[in-house]
């Protein structure tokens, strides 16, 4: 497992429902963009490193497996609706994910840079 990439948000348990807090700001944001990925079922993305931008990937929907790439070694993650792990791909890392699940799955995405201004090495 590498550090730092992996946390589970703040669940809040109120009567008939829970909150999940993402996100506790005082400032500024660490992100320009915020978007969904939407990933059809039993498909892969490409192998991608994005330069100049940190990501942060919360499943919303259905079942995702992430693959990350440091030093040599490949690190598999799964994130799911159920398990609410928030993950964490630092810029300069080789990353890909995809899904098995026979249903189309969803991500939502903190970008810190717009995807306009995104430096991006696919494989």
């Amino acid at each position: 497992m590498i550090k730092g990439i992996v946390s589970k948000p703040n669940i809040i348990k109120i009567p008939n429902s829970n909150v999940i807090k993402l996100l506790t700001a005082k400032k500024k944001f660490n992100f320009e963009e915020i978007y969904i990925v939407e990933i059809n079922k039993r498909s892969k993305k490409k192998w991608r490193k994005h330069i100049n931008s940190n990501k942060t990937l919360l499943c919303i929907k259905g079942k995702i497996e992430v693959l990350i790439k440091k030093n040599d070694k490949i690190f598999k993650k799964s994130i799911n609706e159920k398990n609410k792990l928030i993950l964490t791909i630092k810029k300069n890392t080789f990353f890909r994910f995809f899904t098995s699940s026979t249903l189309n799955s969803s991500l939502l995405v903190f970008s810190e840079k717009k995807n306009k201004s995104l430096r991006t090495i696919t494989l």
